[in-house]
């Protein structure tokens, strides 16, 4: 009888005779007499896959492999069948198994890594990169002379985020074979996301210098290098590509030419309607536009396009944060975050509208935040030190202000708002105030005398004149108040009124002012540059700022001279610091003579720095509330961002010097409990008892005015004082006493007073103003008829009788005219 080992030599005899009958009786044979056989199994597992029965097959070949697993061949052809019945996903196995046995077999290498290859792309493509880059991996081991391996490994760790091994793959990919184009694409591109821009732009020219045409290189050219050459070369060699067409109108939106933005963004939705970046760039740009419900639109529409995306849920926030909708927005940030926790521009978005919303400790933390995670950020800063302001913390907020400044010294807004800060702090004097206005003239206005350009007015000293005004205030504004009424009072046979309005929210006020205008224009999203052009085409003669170095000033503007007369009135009566304003509003209070020699610009003094003309809803005047409830009310409605410290410490003075009296305060952040307790504990540590502070928050303006009849005597705040605050006090018939401060920005209320010839509300002093309050409130039957007269008195004064205050101004403008006039003839 023969041996097993003949048996299965005959066998094989017959199998590669093609004689399978013979072969399969003779493997089954031996598998029931030695059923352990595992090559008899083995071939008989061949056998059968070579005569189309797979399933059979199948099993004999992995029970082989299970009896002798140190076979090569057994693993190879179970490999072999596994892929030919389509059950590749098992092949990777068998193969790996056959190589590790036969290292230095090349058929079953270069199977293995055909098959890793085959599994690497099918994981690439169903969306786990990171399982493709071990695959790709394990491949490049076997066929390390292969570029496009190493292509594919890069663009396996760039999908799975491993942008430096992605960046170096693509590098050694572009080495070894110069002329892929592909290759120098996504190295810039991996480049650039790791913050190296100038090498990115050096291998998105070496694409280029292989296909001098490459749309997508010339695109990723002009993104990385901010430069809109490459980008127009896309666009003229390929016209539909959109991203190209987004690209270049960001970099237009970026330098301010926002209408060509918008343009740009809609050709791009054009070619592609759900382009993300264009969606959200276009709603930006309407927003710059003040097309705030356009804007609004997109934000949501590119929400629901991709609701994961937290981009698209912080372009929302800031669509309904500018349209003032505040808890919306709140919202929308949330939305941002719970996608990408670490989003600093949702958090530092979140605080702005968290303070918008009167929420200032809330705003403070999710300030906070942004700042730890974009520590070099100028706008977290810059957000910083508003919301410090705010909350009277004077001093954090100048540093924060500082810090935005050290990371961007060019920065104008906020170099405004240091200077504007500063008027709160109770350290700074005259000459602190004006050197910081020299260095922002210093550091915004001389670089720009290159561009200022002859002007050509007809020097015409008589002749009616075109009054240019710029405020993004012409709306229910505490400004409006001042400003309004010179504007509708205005002779319009002497003077054109021209508004250059920055408002995006238009309210009825708004509607007012356009009526007033012989000529109306929005300039919310026109560049400086294009502003200052469109001034110039309008033929202003003067000029006139109304923004100060408050939020939505233009002053980037007025530093390039588009107007023969420019000035600064009414917002910051107390100088601007540019070297082309040639006079700033004020009085001989606020402005006395000896600080005179400090300011850039000429002090034209009007009957008073400010003037005011109640709203048609104000209250009318209500019998003092000590009458009712026998204790004298003292009463600040000022912004709470007034009452720092050294005021918090100095009415509580007053409070322990008159027993029996109470202290209303007044604002939008006292809505937020935070807030509350904390006056409450300020007041608690100078002896106050919290239980004599009425504390109410915010509310419309005509109920604003109305808790005015809640008040006996008013206390103005310190080093900055009150203007409208103080007028609308005084008109309420409610007096007000104030400290007149060191410095300008301290001194309008006793200008205001002192126009009015109620000087004995006026204090020089600490001490002196103790003094005048606590003798008011000793005589409540003297506040009585005060009160009762005030409104009368207010509106017969130079503050409150309009036509002439308006007089005055018109002198002013045609005086600085005719002075214009004769310096251009002497020329």
């Amino acid at each position: 009888m023969a041996s097993v080992a003949e048996a299965l030599s005959i066998a094989l005899d017959h199998h590669g005779a093609g004689r399978v009958v013979e072969a399969e009786t003779l493997y089954r044979r031996i598998l029931a007499a030695v059923p352990d056989e595992a090559n008899a199994r083995h071939l008989l597992g061949v056998l059968c896959g070579q005569t189309g029965r797979g399933g059979p097959a199948l099993r004999l070949l992995r029970e082989a492999v299970a009896l002798a697993p140190a076979m090569a061949d057994h693993h190879r052809n179970l490999a072999a069948l596994l892929d030919a019945t389509g059950c590749g996903a098992d092949t990777l196995p068998a193969l790996r198994a056959a190589h590790r046995l036969i290292p230095a077999h090349a058929d079953t290498a270069d199977r293995l890594a055909r098959a890793l290859v085959a599994a690497a792309d099918r994981a690439l493509d169903g969306g786990t990169p990171a399982v493709a880059a071990r695959l790709y991996r394990e491949a490049l081991a076997l066929r390390p002379e292969s570029t496009e391996l190493r292509f594919n490994l890069a663009v396996a760790d760039r999908d799975s985020g491993h942008t430096a091994d992605a960046a170096a793959g693509f590098a050694d990919a572009a080495r070894r074979q110069p002329e892929l184009a592909a290759a120098h694409l996504e190295q810039g591109l991996a480049l650039n996301r790791l913050g190296r821009p100038a090498e990115a732009a050096r291998a998105l020219r070496r694409a280029l210098a292989t296909v001098p045409g490459h749309a997508d290189a010339l695109y990723a050219l002009g993104t990385v290098t901010t430069d809109a050459a490459p980008l127009r070369r896309a666009i003229a060699g390929t016209p539909d590509h959109a991203h190209a067409h987004a690209a270049l109108a960001l970099l237009h939106q970026r330098a301010g030419r926002t209408a060509e933005a918008a343009a740009g963004h809609r050709r791009a939705l054009a070619l592609a309607p759900a382009l993300p970046e264009a969606l959200v760039n276009l709603g930006t740009a309407f927003g710059e536009l003040a097309r705030l419900d356009a804007s609004l639109q997109l934000a949501q529409r590119a929400v629901a396009l991709d609701p994961a995306n937290a981009d698209h849920h912080l372009a929302l926030g800031n669509a309904l944060q500018a349209r003032r909708l505040f808890g919306a927005a709140q919202a929308a940030y949330r939305a941002a975050l719970a996608r990408r926790p670490a989003f600093p521009e949702a958090y530092g978005n979140l605080g702005m509208a968290q303070l918008r919303a009167g929420r200032p400790t809330d705003a403070l933390r999710s300030l906070a935040a942004a700042a730890v995670l974009r520590p070099d950020d100028r706008t977290q800063y810059a957000n910083l030190g508003l919301t410090l302001k705010d909350i009277g913390r004077v001093s954090e907020a100048l540093t924060a202000y500082r810090r935005a400044l050290a990371v961007d010294p060019g920065w104008t807004e906020t170099h405004s708002d240091l200077i504007f800060t500063m008027d709160f702090d109770s350290t700074a004097t005259t000459a602190d105030l004006q050197a910081e206005r020299r260095r922002f003239n210093e550091r915004h206005a001389v670089p720009l005398r290159a561009v200022r350009r002859p002007l050509r007015n007809d020097p015409d000293p008589e002749r009616r004149l075109r009054v240019g005004h710029v405020s993004a205030d012409f709306r229910v504004n505490s400004a409006a108040f001042a400003f309004g009424p010179v504007l509708r009072l205005l002779d319009r046979s002497r003077f054109e009124v021209v508004c250059y309005s920055g408002v995006t929210v238009e309210d009825a006020m708004t509607r007012e002012f356009r009526m007033m205008a012989t000529l109306w224009r929005d300039t919310a999203g026109l560049g400086d540059e294009a502003l200052a052009e469109r001034i110039r085409a309008d033929g202003i003669d003067v000029l006139v700022d109304m923004s100060g170095h408050s939020s939505g000033n233009r002053l980037a503007v007025f530093a390039r001279r588009p107007a023969p007369v420019q000035l600064s009135g009414w917002t910051h009566p107390h100088g601007i610091g540019l070297e082309t304003m040639d006079a700033v509003f004020s009085d001989t209070v606020t402005i006395p003579a000896a600080e005179r020699h400090l300011f850039m610009e000429q002090v034209w003094d009007l009957p008073c720095c400010i003037g005011f003309e109640a709203p048609s809803y104000a209250p009318p005047v209500v019998a003092p509330p000590s009458q009712a409830s026998g204790r004298i009310t003292f009463g600040c409605l000022n912004r709470l961002s007034k009452v720092t410290p050294p005021v918090i410490a100095l009415w509580a003075r007053l409070l322990r010097a008159c027993p029996g009296t109470a202290l209303l305060l007044k604002d939008k952040a006292l809505g937020d409990p935070a807030e509350r307790e904390r006056l409450h504990s300020a007041f608690a540590a100078h002896g106050v008892d919290p239980e004599r502070l009425r504390l109410l928050g915010g509310s419309a303006h005509a109920d604003h005015l109305a808790a005015y009849g809640q008040v006996d005597i008013a206390l103005d705040p310190f080093p900055l004082g009150g203007g409208i605050t103080t007028m609308e006090s005084l008109w309420m018939g409610v007096p007000v006493v104030t400290l007149l401060d060191r410095k300008p920005p301290g001194r309008v209320a006793g200008a205001i007073e002192a126009s009015l010839g109620m000087g004995d509300w006026v204090a020089t002093d600490e001490d002196a103003y103790i003094a005048i309050a606590t003798a008011k409130a000793a005589d409540p039957a003297a506040l009585a008829p005060l009160r009762a007269g005030l409104r009368r008195h207010f509106a017969a004064s130079p503050v409150g009788d309009f036509a002439q205050y308006t007089r005055a101004v018109e002198d002013a403008y045609r005086n600085l005219w005719r002075r214009w006039c004769r310096a251009s003839t002497k020329l």
